[in-house]
């Protein structure tokens, strides 16, 4: 949760509008697997779990029910069937290698002192056949993903660029990100010092607070 997950949802947890779809729907999930995990721990972290559930709070209810005073006349989590999907399942592996990929060449990266956070880079990458539609089909996302400021998809190769070890063909160029630095959300780009009411953000933070 804490490596990969919680990582990536920083962003937009703490830049976006607060009514945002997918700010909202993060905030969802987050409840959803805040209460499932403090049910499952109860039966062998029970202070703990009962300390998290006093936190939790009712879902529109202006008193609580018994249960909810209490983990453990909570009921224990189910499978939710609707949410299995083996196509989505499959597909986010296949990206999550590719993010394995990606901070690999920004380690070298980051070892040579050519970028310190990450998101002081900018990644291009050129992709086999097999990954470029997974790639075009998230590509607004990837940066958020990779934890840098901007990803391109190239479709020539990349002299000097990382070759991946696990995707065969995968070529990982790191560079440096462009313009200033964001003092909202901390990403590099060259809308910084655009809006003359807010200087020091960047477009899509200056969308999130105007």
């Amino acid at each position: 949760m804490s490596s990969i997950y919680l990582d990536i949802l920083k962003d937009r947890l703490y830049t976006a509008k607060a009514d945002a779809v997918e700010r909202r729907a993060s905030q969802w999930v987050l409840a959803e697997v805040l209460s499932v995990l403090t049910r499952l721990m109860a039966p062998v972290l029970t202070f703990t779990a009962e300390e998290v559930w006093g936190y939790i709070p009712a879902k529109g209810k202006e008193q609580r029910a018994e249960s909810d005073t209490t983990v453990f006349l909570a009921s224990f989590p189910e499978v939710e069937e609707k949410f299995i999907d083996a196509e989505l399942d499959e597909r986010w592996k296949r990206l999550l290698t590719l993010r394995d990929e990606v901070n690999k060449a920004l380690e070298i990266r980051r070892a040579e002192k050519f970028i310190g956070n990450s998101l002081e880079a900018k990644i291009r990458l050129y992709l086999p056949a097999e990954y470029q539609q997974l790639a075009e089909q998230y590509a607004e996302f990837l940066s958020m993903f990779f934890l840098v400021s901007s990803v391109t998809l190239s479709d020539d190769v990349l002299p000097d660029a990382h070759e991946g070890t696990v995707i065969k063909g995968l070529q990982v160029l790191v560079e440096r990100a462009v313009g200033s630095k964001c003092q909202r959300c901390w990403n590099w780009s060259e809308s910084v010092g655009s809006f003359s009411d807010i200087p020091e953000v960047c477009g899509r933070c200056y969308e999130a607070v105007k």
